[in-house]
């Protein structure tokens, strides 16, 4: 009965696994089919695509892109990631934690629910100069958008575990410099962005660790589905585990009294 049982546990956490990898990994399509272009009120950047723009600058074109004009303050907290309905970018200039300082940040975050409550986690997007250098706490100054200038925009290189970046900011009106776009509460963006593909596999045991924790998965639905799912799922384990530690102890039991166990 015990070995039945350890096996059935193991053979269930195996089979789950594999599933849940396949759905977890799936990538966007090499050819375009599945890029997503996340775009306002910032259709075009004078009269070019983002994707022409970013060609014409000779700039990396990840498989993602998304753009705006920004009025400060100005934030947007549900940029599409393409790792799941859950996962978004949040972009800020002079809102949120940061507003005394005035800069323009990045986070990745995850949307998640329990039991009707809502709430986010999330981490900052690292943020790296056209030369290279990292930026102080993330955070993007106005000199930081005067030193990256090269007489068409300012261009910085983003990066999480998740995530690769590189974005683009200049004046929302071609005759204004980069400063008096700051100073006058106007600027754009324009962003590529593309999975990381070794940063978003999950291991088993980060798998684990959430079906026993009762947390949501991220199986691409979004919403409270993944929360009854997570939970049904970390049940029925919790289940096994409870039925495999009776199991051992009352063979334990008997053996340690001298009698002869199941």
């Amino acid at each position: 009965m015990l070995t039945k049982a350890v096996v059935f546990l193991f053979c269930v956490m195996a089979v789950f696994g594999l599933l849940y990898s396949g759905i977890a990994t799936t990538t966007p399509a090499s050819d375009g089919s599945s890029f997503i272009t996340y775009q306002t009120s910032f259709a075009t950047y004078e009269n070019k695509t983002i994707a022409t723009y970013f060609d014409a600058q000779n700039y990396t074109m990840y498989s993602s892109q998304a753009g705006d004009n920004m009025t400060y303050p100005y934030q947007n907290l549900d940029i599409p990631t393409g790792l799941g309905a859950n996962e978004v970018i949040e972009l800020y200039w002079g809102s949120g934690y940061y507003s005394e300082t005035v800069p323009i940040w990045l986070n990745h975050a995850t949307k998640q629910s329990f039991l009707g409550y809502t709430y986010r986690t999330s981490h900052h997007i690292q943020i790296h100069a056209r030369t290279g250098m990292k930026l102080e706490y993330d955070l993007i100054h106005l000199a930081d958008l005067e030193d990256s200038w090269n007489g068409e925009d300012s261009f910085f290189t983003g990066q999480c575990e998740h995530l690769t970046i590189n974005l683009i900011v200049l004046p929302s009106y071609g005759n204004e410099t980069i400063e008096e776009g700051w100073n006058n509460g106007r600027l754009s963006y324009l962003m590529s962005y593309g999975i990381n593909q070794n940063g978003t596999a999950q291991s088993i045991w980060t798998l684990l660790g959430q079906l026993f924790s009762f947390k949501p998965i991220n199986l691409g639905m979004g919403g409270f589905g993944e929360v009854v799912i997570g939970g049904a799922v970390g049940a029925f384990m919790w289940a096994l585990v409870i039925i495999i530690a009776y199991k051992i102890t009352m063979g334990i039991i008997p053996w340690v009294s001298g009698g002869s166990g199941d």
